[in-house]
């Protein structure tokens, strides 16, 4: 069963929205039988927009270490059974993970640093949506982490209302032939934005959207237009560039 040889067992509530999953409890975790009430379960909930009482808090280890303060891969997979069996007794719409072991017991990911903020579907429990982010213990040791984590909180917050994975439909125009692109810049709105790859010195590609709900893509290096067509695009985007905030 999961909750043999546990030194700090979950708390909150099984109806809760929101289940926290960390690593594994720290010392302090240990001796009050209760994750994330140390330096980094501080800073936690100094970022969290809800109280800690409207979330279940547990982790993918409930046994502390003297020798790995973080579980090995091995330690994971032997918890796995456990966890899933513990997390889906919960009624929760998001899983949060808090760190990249978490990440990868949820879901067998293994970049924090791709997946943070990312909304993504747990291979663990199937059917339950996961949202990662740095473990707050990173955040004591790079502050500005703080600022990412804080961000990645409030969008778990929203995604907690619903049990589904919601995605936005974009569209998107790569390579347009010359007239698409000339009819997609000429009706652009106001603002827009604007990013711009370049090839040393160069600029490769710029993608320009007035709208969260599509973009264009216009290639200048490896792209199929005539140098006449390429000299009417920059034009139109020296327009663009005037005249939009």
């Amino acid at each position: 069963m999961w909750l043999e040889q546990v030194d700090c067992p979950p708390d909150g509530s099984l109806d809760s929205r929101i289940a926290i999953v960390g690593a594994r409890p720290g010392r302090e975790e240990k001796y009050e039988k209760r994750g994330f009430v140390g330096s980094s379960g501080r800073l936690l909930w100094r970022l969290f927009p809800i109280p800690r009482g409207e979330c279940y808090v547990t982790n993918v280890r409930k046994d502390f270490s003297l020798v790995n303060d973080t579980p090995t891969k091995a330690e994971i997979h032997e918890a796995l059974p456990g966890l899933r069996e513990e997390l889906e007794r919960t009624r929760a719409n998001l899983i949060i993970c808090l760190g990249g072991d978490a990440l990868y017991a949820l879901t067998g990911l293994t970049s924090i640093e791709k997946y943070r903020g990312s909304v993504v579907q747990s291979s663990l429990c199937p059917g339950r949506k996961v949202l990662a982010t740095w473990h707050p213990a990173a955040a004591l040791r790079a502050y500005q982490l703080t600022y990412v984590i804080e961000r990645d909180l409030r969008r778990a917050i929203r995604e907690s209302h619903y049990p589904d994975i919601k995605r936005p439909h974009r569209d998107y125009l790569l390579g347009p032939n010359f007239t698409n692109a000339i009819t997609f810049l000429q009706g652009l709105g106001d603002p827009i934005s604007v990013d711009i790859e370049t090839f040393g010195e160069n600029p490769s590609c710029i993608a320009i959207a007035d709208s969260p709900n599509w973009a264009i893509c216009i290639p200048f290096i490896g792209g199929h237009y005539t140098v006449s067509e390429l000299a009417y695009i920059w034009r139109v985007l020296d327009v663009s560039f005037r005249t939009k905030k």
